[in-house]
């Protein structure tokens, strides 16, 4: 008995707290590459964030695999309606 108890006092507290909580990732997003030459690649990084948002940085880092990492500066545009 007192473990169904304390199993409705956590479930009722987890559900009264959730709405206190905000996700912090980004909402969609996309990576596209096009190659132009010998090593050469141009890359696009398309992300919806909230502005409020952790996740809405002026940067992003590109870790190509073979230890190497860029960083891109990002460039803010308005949404199309």
């Amino acid at each position: 008995m007192y473990q169904i108890i304390r199993y409705l006092i956590v479930g009722s507290l987890s559900l009264a707290l959730q709405s206190f909580c905000l996700a912090s990732h980004n909402r969609a997003g996309e990576i596209t590459y096009q190659w132009m030459s010998g090593y050469t690649y141009k890359i696009t990084v398309v992300t919806y964030t909230k502005e409020s948002s952790p996740a809405d940085r002026c940067e992003l880092e590109i870790a190509w695999g073979d230890d190497k990492i860029d960083t891109i500066l990002r460039v803010n545009g308005l949404m199309d309606s």
